[in-house]
């Protein structure tokens, strides 16, 4: 059976060395082409939206040039009844202090994907508010929340999930050679949460999981309500008079990504299947992820394939939303397919980014 298992588990190492070369190459064409079709092909309505846009976009490209620390090929996750640990298996591995930077960067996602919904919640419920997105203040804000969020997790990280006793490491380090075939000896380059230590819960990583699963739960709540906001506004905007659905078309017209769209229904189908598909990704590729990995060994419930594979979604992530980005903005599906030569009837005009 532990043959069948090392087998297994090697026949997975081969499946993420091609998945992380796939990702890395795939992730930097994906988000360039991405900020070329925002830079040509932002239509003039989509205002302040195109810089949110490319905010994101130059953000999910860092994200891939941090991919050497990320690589699921060097970076495993290590579940165990009483904890996990996060053993990062390549030249960086005495590097701590960068492994727990990159490990702050996937943070991010959170606070960008609900500075996204608010921005969609604006654009149909408070469409004067839309302005505050090219304030100076505004902006400071936006970039002080999702930075200190960022420090937060970086910190926490530094401090709260270092090896408590020699012991622990010895144990995790174990596990690693056994699943993964290697034979690597304890040393650094290793995070570790060990919740119960002969039956009691240790307090240090416990904190972790605490401050971990509060910005988790509270991004995804905060997103699934203004998801739900946003749908309750959009479905309330076809039951108000012609007159003042002409007025409120005209200005989501003024305010939103898919202006070329001609009823409000067919607007309001737009906006529900891709405020839908954006707010998926990251819930798939990231917040489930650090929520099973971090929380279910608190349980005693692990599973060591699923940790394997996390780490893959998480550097899928930058490409897989360039591609929903690209797939569900009209001005950019068909800027795509003007740039290599296809003509739609229908086709959006575009003008470059002023």
């Amino acid at each position: 059976i532990q043959l069948s298992a090392n087998f297994e588990m090697r026949i997975l190492l081969e499946i993420f060395e091609v998945t992380s070369t796939v990702a890395l190459v795939s992730g930097i064409f994906l988000n360039l082409l991405l900020l070329l079709l925002i830079r040509r092909f932002s239509t003039k309505e989509l205002g302040t939206y195109k810089y949110l846009l490319g905010i994101f976009t130059a953000y999910d490209t860092f994200l891939v040039i941090m991919h050497p620390i990320s690589n699921p090929t060097f970076q495993k996750v290590i579940q165990s009844h009483t904890g996990f640990a996060i053993i990062q298996d390549n030249d960086l591995s005495n590097f701590v202090t960068l492994f727990c930077y990159g490990s702050s960067c996937n943070a991010v996602p959170f606070v960008l994907l609900n500075i996204h919904l608010l921005y969609r919640f604006w654009t149909i419920r408070s469409p004067y508010r839309i302005a505050l997105f090219s304030d100076a203040k505004f902006i400071a804000l936006m970039a002080i929340t999702t930075a200190s969020l960022q420090l937060a997790w970086f910190v926490a990280c530094l401090f709260l999930a270092r090896p408590e006793i020699a012991d622990d490491v010895h144990y995790y380090f174990s596990l690693f050679r056994q699943e993964y075939d290697s034979e690597r000896v304890d040393g650094e380059g290793i995070l570790l949460l060990n919740y119960w230590r002969e039956g009691r819960l240790c307090l240090r990583p416990f904190l972790l999981l605490l401050i971990a699963d509060s910005v988790v739960v509270g991004s995804c709540s905060l997103a699934a309500a203004l998801a739900a906001l946003t749908y309750r506004e959009i479905g309330r905007a076809q039951n108000i008079s012609a007159r003042i659905r002409d007025f409120q078309r005209s200005v989501l017209i003024a305010a939103s990504a898919q202006v070329q769209y001609a009823s409000l229904r067919i607007f309001r189908k737009c906006m529900i299947h891709s405020s839908i598909t954006q707010t998926l990704t990251p819930v798939v590729c990231v917040y489930i992820p650090y929520f099973c990995n971090v929380t279910f060994s608190l349980v005693h419930v692990f599973s060591p394939t699923f940790s394997a594979l996390s780490m893959v979604l998480l550097s899928l992530y930058p490409s897989i939303d360039a591609v929903v980005i690209v797939v569900l903005m009209k001005p950019y599906r068909e800027g795509l397919l003007r740039m290599i030569g296809v003509q739609t009837r229908d086709l959006a005009k575009v003008a470059p980014a002023s």
